[in-house]
């Protein structure tokens, strides 16, 4: 299981926001990201890590045209996501959707992130219009596996990463995607 360990935030000044990223980074590809999330039926593996006091993540990807499959065992301690990340390739993603519904999973929220990525610094970086959402800078290192030293440093690369591109600590966001989504769902 890979180890990715992640901050997102708010951009607030974007005009700001993508000069610098754009000044510090290296352009990769411009994306369309189209994810259902999946909630796992009662009494499986996934779903019993809410009650640890982690999430668990079930999610199907189509990415301009290709599938993936990823769940994530997620952890989170002042806006950085610590995560067990699984995923796949995938060559049908709408019959492993129909599967997970017919096992019992529960098809949740969908969402819709359009943007570029980049890489600086070793990092993995996204800016992305979230749809119904708003602007929001994802940056991220993935590891075959992470010790505590080794999150502590990423972590410390992540934060200075977003100070220099003029991300303040209040514009991180913890929620994931999923719930924002949903309570503007519920806001109408």
């Amino acid at each position: 299981m890979a180890v990715e360990i992640e901050i997102k935030a708010w951009i607030r000044r974007p005009r700001e926001t993508r000069a610098l990223v754009e000044k510090l980074c290296v352009f990769e590809k411009d994306y369309v990201k189209t994810d259902a999330y999946f909630i796992p039926p009662d009494g499986s593996a996934l779903h019993r890590l809410r009650g640890e006091g982690r999430r668990s993540t079930l999610r199907v990807r189509d990415e301009n045209g290709e599938w993936v499959c990823t769940w994530k065992e997620k952890t989170l301690r002042s806006g950085l996501e610590v995560n067990g990340e699984n995923e796949f390739c995938v060559s049908d993603g709408p019959l492993l959707m129909e599967l997970f519904e017919k096992l019992g999973c529960v098809r949740g929220i969908r969402k819709v992130k359009r943007g570029r990525r980049y890489s600086c610094r070793g990092l993995t970086v996204e800016v992305s219009e979230v749809e119904s959402l708003g602007l929001f800078v994802e940056a991220e290192k993935v590891l075959d596996a992470a010790s505590p030293e080794d999150i502590a440093a990423w972590e410390k690369t992540l934060r200075t990463f977003l100070a220099d591109i003029g991300i303040r600590d209040e514009d991180i966001e913890e929620r994931p995607y999923s719930v924002l989504l949903m309570e503007r769902c519920r806001e109408g």
